[in-house]
């Protein structure tokens, strides 16, 4: 961090690891933006969702802020709900404004800490003529922790030799959002979702890879859907099933989910196996089914290192282009109405 007349932009997380770190993407860019410091208050206790710590998931990007020490530096402390709870005027001042405006309204904070699950950059990009991919970004804040990167080496190492696989194949599966219903707070995913939505794209891509040994690595967001999967790659003979490292399979289908911290851990681990794959694949039909899978295929560098294969609603596509998440927020805005523009009293109070 270097000093500034700017106001110090200081990203919080709001929600799970993936919509974190496309919201942490997303400070990094508006602080560009500003020609502002930028800091990174990220610890255990931040969010029920994700209660690990940035720097228990990634290295130190030498942006990492303890929370103590910003209340030091921070005399006036404005804070900036981007979430989707987010209201219209702060919405409205990120989709509309220029660069001299927001920083005006900046101009009382000395420090901006932004709450967001969003990948508000997205809407800045676009008046700003940005045109670095979020990999650009990602690069620098998200290089996985060293206990991370060699739990990922070992893996990759063993299912070289322990499954003789040349090609891996990463798929990732967001089932909740193929429900069958609701029961006790918790989502009831379809039955055979890999069987129906991802198994004819990774059975075609499999036969085109003449002369490789294909490995399947499937993270998915139940057992049910993990088993599934497991049960028809150990039905074919032209790929085999790869382990997870991670010891305890996720059911991710609560509304409102909390993760402790290993949970955090294993899912970031699984991420950075999807990223280093040799080839990956999501769904997207309008936009990602999960801010997990934007990550992960964003991550992969698709237009020079990765295969990255698109599932949509009857075809699956390869794409060679960068590839970014999807804005997911459902608040509206409307740069016509002048009276939006203003930033309203409540969009950036003072703590």
């Amino acid at each position: 961090m270097t000093e500034s007349t700017a106001p110090l932009i200081v990203f919080s997380p709001d929600s799970g690891l993936g919509n974190n770190m496309i919201a942490l993407v997303s400070s990094k860019f508006l602080a560009g933006i500003l020609q502002s410091p930028f800091a990174i208050v990220w610890e255990r206790d931040s969010t029920l969702s994700c209660q690990a710590a940035y720097t228990d998931i990634f290295t130190d990007s030498g942006h990492n802020l303890p929370e103590l020490r910003m209340r030091e530096i921070c005399p006036r402390l404005c804070d900036l709900d981007l979430t989707h709870f987010g209201s219209k005027e702060c919405w409205n001042m990120i989709n509309c404004n220029s660069e001299d405006r927001l920083a005006d309204n900046f101009k009382d904070c000395s420090c901006v800490r932004i709450r967001s699950n969003q990948y508000f950059l997205e809407p800045l990009a676009r008046r700003f003529a940005e045109t670095k991919p979020f990999s650009f970004y990602a690069g620098e804040l998200f290089q996985p922790a060293a206990s991370l990167a060699e739990q990922v080496m070992r893996t990759r190492e063993s299912w070289k030799y322990e499954y003789n696989v040349s090609h891996v194949i990463g798929v990732h599966v967001r089932s909740a959002f193929y429900t069958a219903g609701i029961s006790d707070g918790h989502l009831i995913p379809q039955d055979d979702v890999f069987k129906k939505y991802f198994w004819p794209c990774v059975h075609s891509i499999s036969l085109d890879l003449e002369g490789e040994s294909v490995g399947i690595f499937v993270a998915a967001d139940t057992a049910k859907v993990r088993n599934e999967a497991t049960e028809m790659i150990r039905s074919s003979k032209y790929v085999v099933m790869l382990p997870s490292p991670i010891s305890v399979i996720p059911n991710d289908t609560a509304i409102g989910p909390m993760r402790n911290k290993q949970e955090v851990l294993d899912a970031a681990t699984e991420l950075f196996l999807l990223q280093t794959s040799d080839s990956i694949v999501v769904k997207r039909v309008g936009r990602f089914d999960s801010t997990f899978s934007a990550v992960a295929v964003a991550l992969s560098l698709c237009e020079s290192r990765g295969a990255c294969y698109i599932v949509g609603e009857h075809n699956c596509e390869r794409t060679t282009e960068p590839v970014s998440p999807d804005l997911h927020h459902t608040v509206e805005s409307n740069c016509d109405e002048p009276n939006l523009v203003d930033v309203d009293r409540d969009c950036l109070p003072k703590t």
